[in-house]
């Protein structure tokens, strides 16, 4: 049933130890492996109030502690459109059916990106959402489930932010070092829509804020991920196009003057994820389907 297993943006699958996908979600539904059944309809990611499926670009996370195997969290996040849901967060079993949630984490309502990064123990998972007030909540996941004494929340690192400003995306570096951001931002204060910190992966605290997205030019970010060395930062845009940024230097106006257009057009039909994959190359959806570039 194609309309039963439609998806829009964001979208997240869960896999045991040996890659086999247990189940996986459009951000409002849960589907077995096979796609034969809805397992669980009621996960939270926006939706613009009325569809079946999430309207964020990244909009729902699941996580899997190794301490703690047959709890599946999955973490939801606003829609631009209609930002009225918030943050929630839900544990599935591992067959994708309801352990227990939703519970709403705050009052606050977000903006469309969601990531997560191991903690420097090398068991425990952050997991970063951002409010529409520009406050960064690094939720900490232990064994035990959400450890709020440990999680480092309202974090006034970003600005206030509304409208389709609030589609966008958030990523961690592979080591966990640094976390970026992108959204849409215009004169006078085009550098916001790519910014880059540095992340204290021991105690979720952002610090160190560079803004460096270029300040000539219609970034447009929608999503954005490290390269696998760290080196660079890719970010699609809604205006179908992939560009980069070298952070090597540390220098905010180096990397924002290291800004550079891939050639890439029309990556895909408005707006395109960005995924790494297993082969280190990158991934990207397109008009005409899945599309790879070799980055070395």
């Amino acid at each position: 049933d194609e309309k039963r297993t439609s998806a829009y943006e964001g979208t997240t699958a869960a896999s045991d130890d040996e890659g086999n996908i247990l189940f996986y979600s459009n951000g409002r539904q849960v589907f077995n492996a096979e796609s034969q059944e809805v397992i669980y309809d009621g996960l939270l990611a926006g939706n613009e109030v009325q569809l079946r499926h999430s309207s964020a670009a990244q909009g729902v996370i699941t996580v899997r502690h190794p301490l703690d195997p047959d709890n599946y969290h999955v973490f939801t996040v606003d829609d631009a459109i209609a930002p009225i849901y918030g943050c929630n967060h839900f544990v599935l079993n591992k067959d994708g059916s309801l352990k227990n949630g939703p519970t709403r984490l705050g009052s606050y309502n977000t903006f469309e990106g969601i990531a997560a990064t191991k903690h420097s123990n090398g068991v425990d998972i952050w997991v970063m959402v951002m409010s529409t007030q520009g406050e960064f909540n690094a939720y900490l996941v232990t064994s035990n489930g959400i450890n709020f004494e440990k999680s480092n929340l309202f974090q006034a690192k970003a600005y206030s932010i509304t409208g389709d400003y609030l589609r966008g995306s958030l990523a961690f570096s592979w080591d966990g070092s640094k976390m970026a951001i992108t959204h849409g931002a215009s004169w006078p204060t085009a550098e916001r829509g790519l910014m880059l910190y540095d992340f204290n992966n021991s105690t979720g605290e952002l610090s160190n804020k560079m803004e460096i997205a270029p300040n000539n030019q219609v970034l447009a970010g929608y999503d954005l991920i490290f390269s696998p060395n760290n080196n660079r930062i890719f970010v699609s845009s809604s205006y179908k196009n992939l560009s980069y940024v070298d952070i090597s230097s540390g220098v905010e106006s180096q990397i924002r003057s290291s800004f550079t257009r891939t050639g890439l057009v029309k990556i895909g039909y408005n707006h395109s994820n960005l995924e790494i994959g297993a082969d280190g190359k990158l991934y990207y959806g397109s008009a005409a389907g899945l599309q790879r570039i070799d980055l070395d």
